[in-house]
């Protein structure tokens, strides 16, 4: 590879900002910590974007633990749902 080329090469993602192997659209956070300074982010955010505009697109209300890629995601669903539990 020229030097030009690795000058202008995309850098590759490091381990903790990789995407969820489930589900690579999603954004991914390695812990608690930076999943809730996130979601404190959109909901600053979505606040400040409601009182210029009249409407946010800044809905995420929690985040979860995802088994897949062990990691952390924001929902806008308020409530969890198990997806792990057997029906009775």
């Amino acid at each position: 590879m020229s030097k030009n080329a690795i000058k202008y090469r995309k850098p590759k993602a490091s381990k903790h900002n990789q995407r969820c192997t489930a589900n690579p659209d999603k954004v991914r956070y390695r812990d608690t910590k930076e999943a809730q300074r996130a979601l404190s982010t959109m909901r600053h955010l979505g606040k400040k974007e409601l009182e210029e505009k009249g409407r946010t697109k800044w809905n995420q209300k929690r985040y979860y633990h995802c088994p897949d890629c062990n990691g952390y995601h924001t929902t806008s669903q308020a409530d969890p749902i198990n997806l792990y539990t057997k029906a009775a």
